[in-house]
């Protein structure tokens, strides 16, 4: 029964333990080396627009750091030749091809991730998963419920958790379709807001309808029009839409009230997720005992602060290492 009222949430940090060091493992990082082994002109294109080199860990943060100067500029010199004003159907085909250099940030790059963290690409240096990890086994029971950041199916393969039990807030890697990873940030504070001049007053008639074309030519072409949807599109398209996630899951969360425990095993808390961290603790019992593990002191820190600042007392909050819950 005890089992019942706990809800377990595990991120990547869970996975990790499980590889116990072994590369490649599935983390970004990795996926960083993967995507430059696989697709190198894909990931050279990556480079171009995000600084990511050095910081594939923070892979999805830096999706909303893209260089939007840059990939105006590129999206402009590539479309330029098909903008024909005496014929709409280059326009289209120039919307064309700007749709693809956006796919190619965002679809391709995903399909890619689904590749290399399914295990289908192990022979080309992807995820390639363990026969088992008995010493290395959690205590897990299979009872309980379990909130999945990963998009892994760990605890299906090692720990036999039954798919019903199992929210997989983010998708499957083996449903490319599914799977959802971004950034966090609305795209509406994302794009670049134009301050449009107002029309001078007392203007004539001739004077206004004069300005009107002047700044129609300033502000306003066929190709400017490509450019600001092909950016629109990305941040659209980049976007990890928590508020709609939610309510696409809201009855998993709804069998979260009332729950008496909560253990959260390998996930760093990231402000990107931690809208859904807030849901549970609005759903669980407010005398609810949150136990969150750390992998070192300064991570200690930070998770402290970061569950005191979603309103969970100090006194229900305890701090453990993922060895340390071994099955010995």
């Amino acid at each position: 029964m005890i089992e019942k009222q706990t809800l377990y949430i595990v991120g990547n940090g869970f996975d990790l333990h499980h590889w116990n060091g072994a590369k490649p493992d599935t983390s970004y990082q990795c996926f960083g080396n993967f995507l430059k082994n696989n697709d190198p002109d894909l990931h050279a294109f990556f480079s171009i627009f995000i600084p990511i080199e050095e910081y594939w860990h923070e892979f999805e943060c830096l999706l909303a750091e893209m260089d939007m100067d840059n990939f105006e500029e590129y999206v402009h010199e590539k479309t330029l030749n098909y903008i024909n004003d005496s014929d709409p159907h280059c326009f289209g085909e120039a919307s064309w091809e700007a749709e693809k250099y956006v796919d190619l940030l965002t679809k391709n790059i995903r399909q890619h991730f689904s590749d290399f963290i399914s295990g289908n690409a192990a022979d080309r240096g992807g995820v390639k998963y363990p026969d088992q990890i008995d010493n290395l086994k959690l205590k897990l029971p299979e009872k309980a419920q379990y909130l999945s950041f990963n998009y892994t199916n760990t605890l299906e393969r090692y720990y036999n958790i039954p798919s019903n039990n199992i929210c997989y807030i983010h998708g499957k890697a083996d449903n490319v379709d599914d799977l959802i990873m971004g950034h966090g940030i609305e795209p509406s504070k994302l794009e670049k807001k134009v301050a449009y001049p107002e029309m001078p007053d007392n203007l004539s008639p001739q004077q206004q309808e004069m300005w009107l074309d002047a700044m129609s030519s300033e502000y306003y072409s066929p190709s400017g029009e490509i450019r600001d949807h092909a950016i629109s599109d990305y941040w659209r398209k980049s976007f990890k839409n928590t508020t709609a996630i939610l309510q696409e899951n809201l009855s998993f969360f709804d069998s979260c009230n009332g729950l008496e425990k909560v253990i959260v095993m390998g996930h760093s808390l990231s402000e990107v997720d931690l809208p859904y961290f807030e849901e549970v603790k609005k759903r669980v019992s407010v005398d609810a005992l949150w136990e969150v593990s750390y992998h070192s002191d300064d991570k200690r820190l930070l998770y402290e602060n970061t569950l005191l600042k979603l309103g969970i007392s100090e006194n229900k909050i305890s701090l453990f290492q993922l060895q340390d819950r071994i099955i010995r």
